[in-house]
């Protein structure tokens, strides 16, 4: 788990795993991403599937590659991370979430955090990261490709019996 590395160099935030005991501020975060869940899917953000998220891996996955962390500025949660280490190859890790508290986005708290996950991420010697991004969801795939993301592929995800696309990113850690 990428946990200390993260604690290393966000040294400016409380980093906690998110577990039962502090999903309550994971899942109020969350519900406050009115523009994400407006996009990707057709009900508000259940408890239920942010405590389902905490044990969501990918097929033949070891959950001790997971990172699942809520980043704190003094008592508020501001942001949740959900890596994977080593998916879906060895040399690649996969950015399943990072989320910002949408009353901070736009000040630069996204891009430092993402920088400093490509920094650790480097340093476990990871060639590049990947990640997916709904296509309906215009304001992340701004910031993605303003990262250094870009398009690899597509796929579809069926949620409340809706069709969404899916973009399939990568940013390469090493040229």
């Amino acid at each position: 788990m990428l946990i200390n590395e993260l604690k290393n160099v966000l040294v400016e935030y409380i980093i906690k795993p998110i577990t039962a005991e502090n999903i309550e501020d994971v899942f109020h975060l969350m519900r406050g991403n009115k523009y994400f869940y407006s996009k990707t899917q057709n009900h508000e953000v259940t408890i239920e599937e942010c405590l389902e998220d905490i044990d969501a891996l990918p097929p033949r996955v070891a959950k001790e590659k997971k990172t699942f962390v809520a980043l704190y500025d003094k008592d508020k949660c501001i942001a949740v991370i959900d890596f994977i280490e080593g998916f879906p190859k060895d040399d690649i890790g996969y950015l399943g979430l990072l989320m910002v508290d949408e009353s901070i986005q736009g000040n630069g708290v996204g891009k430092n955090i993402l920088t400093n996950i490509f920094k650790v991420a480097r340093d476990k010697q990871f060639k590049i990261i990947e990640l997916a991004c709904y296509e309906t969801n215009k304001k992340g795939f701004e910031f993605w490709s303003k990262m250094g993301f870009f398009e690899v592929g597509k796929s579809e995800r069926e949620t409340d019996g809706k069709i969404y696309n899916l973009i399939s990113m990568q940013c390469r850690l090493f040229l």
